[in-house]
């Protein structure tokens, strides 16, 4: 027999998960139980709210600062990034009546833009609250392309030109007028952690009830479990038989008070 101490935790649970458990005969096994599924399908739920994030592609334009800046502060925001394709945009006075034309070429990306941005060369360029979150640096999505310079040369035909002319390798200041730097980065957004939990709680809570109900239909089936009634314990087709002649005794009586008032 359980100590005193033991029973009464008992009992503190099973009020706590389900008060009307102790109308049968092992209420703590019908909360435990209860308990249990209820925790699975909270996990359950939880896990397919964190796992539904949102992907979308952005760009940003500007030189190799503001590309700096924008992937810190977004990263700050809690999103994560991955460079998808690298894009250059000039525009050059055309033959035909002098109109201005704009002209996009493939570009290739900076030694070092790509992976971990050193500290020592963050300080300075942005604040000092987004050098933490810059630091991650971006990677390359898994279905980008022309990640190198020979892709790059081999699609576009000819020489791809840096993105940023103002950092050529070759060390000169190739920078151009109307000359703009493109990246398309690839944003993943995923809920709040904190957030899905109480909305996978709020869920879980929705189904407690059913759950219940479930549960004690299958462990008085098994007869695992019995519900206590007038002449002791009581299985499944006599508990139904039981509640079927209360609720018609109930509307019975309903039926003579109304018979009764009405006279």
């Amino acid at each position: 027999m359980a100590s005193p101490k033991v029973a009464a935790a008992r009992n503190f649970f099973v009020r706590h998960v389900n008060p009307k458990f102790i109308h049968f005969d092992k209420p703590f096994l019908l909360a435990l139980s209860a308990a249990f599924f209820s925790a699975v399908i909270f996990g359950i739920i939880l896990w397919q709210l964190l796992i539904d994030c949102t992907i979308t592609q952005v760009s940003k334009t500007g030189g190799e600062k503001s590309q700096v800046y924008f992937v810190a502060a977004t990263l700050k925001s809690g999103a994560k990034l991955c460079v998808h394709s690298t894009k250059v945009y000039s525009t050059f006075t055309s033959d035909f009546n002098g109109l201005e034309v704009l002209q996009e070429d493939p570009c290739v990306v900076g030694e070092g833009f790509v992976g971990k941005w050193p500290k020592n060369e963050l300080e300075g360029h942005i604040p000092k609250k987004l050098i933490e979150f810059a630091e991650e640096g971006v990677e390359w999505c898994d279905d980008a392309v022309l990640k190198t310079q020979s892709e790059c040369d081999k699609y576009a035909q000819t020489a791809c030109p840096p993105c940023d002319p103002a950092r050529a390798s070759n060390g000169r200041n190739l920078k151009k007028a109307n000359t703009v730097f493109n990246v398309v980065y690839e944003e993943t957004r995923c809920p709040s952690n904190t957030h899905m939990i109480g909305v996978a709680l709020s869920y879980t809570s929705q189904c407690d009830a059913l759950l219940s109900l479930i549960i004690v239909f299958f462990l008085m089936a098994s007869r695992l479990v019995h519900q206590l009634g007038a002449n002791g314990k009581e299985g499944l087709c006599a508990s139904v038989k039981a509640q079927a002649e209360a609720i018609a005794k109930s509307d019975a009586e309903a039926i003579g008070k109304s018979a009764i008032n009405a006279a």
